[in-house]
């Protein structure tokens, strides 16, 4: 069954400082969006790239090719955090799920879970056990 990695609290607690002390600083938008991007990337992969919670079923035993996707675009949630949403809120939506790349071709634009269904990528919870 899945864990975290021992810290991944405080790594969590540290992801939102670096945000909450970037979006008002006074500095280029282009610059302030990279910030924010390897934050989020930071956030995904608190632990590992492909160690995650989330995995689709055909990426279960992790095949060459595997892709750390994540289920919420990084622009999606950079608008938002730009657009003044709650920062708590929008990191929450910060989710990676392993897929295979031939899955990955699959996702069509959008965001979230629904996505996936639409895909017919069928996703495995590490935690839970449970596909959804």
């Amino acid at each position: 069954m899945w864990k975290p990695k021992p810290g991944t609290r405080r790594r969590k607690a540290n992801v939102k400082r670096a945000v909450e002390a970037i979006l008002p600083l006074d500095i280029d938008v282009k610059l302030k969006r990279r910030l924010l991007d390897a934050c989020i990337w930071r956030r995904t992969e608190l632990s590992g790239k492909h160690a995650l919670r989330y995995v689709s079923v055909a990426a279960r035993d992790l095949p060459p090719g595997c892709i750390h996707e994540h289920v919420f675009t990084r622009k999606r949630l950079i608008d938002d955090l730009m657009a003044g949403k709650p920062v708590g809120a929008v990191l929450k939506r910060a989710i990676a799920c392993v897929v295979t790349g031939e899955e990955h071709t699959r996702l069509k634009d959008g965001n979230g879970w629904k996505r996936y269904r639409e895909a017919g990528i069928k996703v495995y919870d590490r935690k839970t056990g449970k596909v959804r």
